[in-house]
């Protein structure tokens, strides 16, 4: 049986006296397009720095690839040798370098020469579709193609996981709609573990096929998302539900 890609076992975190969840168990599959879904504040951007290996747990271990890669109090398995990258919610582009220069950046680690990391860089540009933006800066780039020059930066590794913390958040919905199938097209084609971070049930459903709803320090319901969404559990996903123009026919 495959190891899952990654996985929490017995996870417990805190912030000082606050603490985010105990003995937290999750399994994501290697290939899965998998959401994390819950209100602010529930620990969902932690989840994915654990994951990342960012910050290691409290308590309990983080295993990749079926080995322990953290544990209370130590990272085992460095970030960069994970082989996950992360786009953040305030995409973390650099406003005095080149579209081209910042998805360079992102392969500094890499152990690539010069000529390696240009052609690696302009490769994830083309993918993104963003080629002849290169010589632009961020600030000269509108809310979606600033949104493909951090997708490229984060592609252009050729990751094992492409860890979204809540990217979309402030795009109107053409954009995003968008940059959901360009985000599935390239992650399919280069074999790429989705894990998404969202509080929108709808954007969830569009990159994702499964998903876990975070609630009171651990996982509420999990699942398949379209079927975790005919007969909710979790408040977050029955608020949802509430809302749909079909929940008065009894249809959702």
């Amino acid at each position: 049986m495959t190891a899952p890609l990654v996985e929490l076992k017995n996870v417990t975190m805190r912030y000082g006296q606050v603490e985010v969840f105990r003995d937290f168990n999750l399994q994501i599959a290697d290939g899965c397009h998998f959401a994390l879904l819950g209100p602010s504040g529930c620990g969902k951007s932690t989840l994915l720095r654990l994951f990342a290996g960012l910050q290691p747990p409290a308590v309990g271990e983080v295993w990749v690839d079926g080995s322990p890669a953290s544990v209370a109090g130590e990272i085992r398995l460095a970030p960069h040798k994970r082989r996950f990258t992360m786009v953040f919610q305030d995409l973390a582009l650099w406003p005095n370098l080149t579209v081209l220069q910042n998805v360079e950046l992102g392969l500094a680690g890499a152990g690539l020469d010069r000529r390696e990391r240009r052609e690696r860089a302009l490769s994830a540009l083309r993918a993104c579709r963003i080629e002849e933006l290169g010589s632009r800066r961020p600030g000269e780039l509108s809310g979606g193609q600033q949104q493909r020059a951090a997708l490229a930066r984060a592609l252009a590794p050729q990751p094992r996981a492409l860890l979204l913390d809540e990217p979309f958040s402030g795009l109107d919905i053409a954009i995003k709609v968008h940059l959901y199938a360009e985000i599935t097209r390239l992650c399919r084609e280069f074999g790429v573990t989705v894990i998404l971070v969202s509080h929108d049930p709808m954007e969830a459903t569009a990159l994702c096929s499964h998903g876990a709803v975070i609630e009171h320090g651990g996982v509420r319901e999990e699942g398949r998302i379209r079927d975790l969404l005919r007969a909710p559990v979790s408040e977050t996903l029955r608020a949802f539900v509430d809302q749909l123009p079909q929940a008065s026919g009894g249809n959702h």
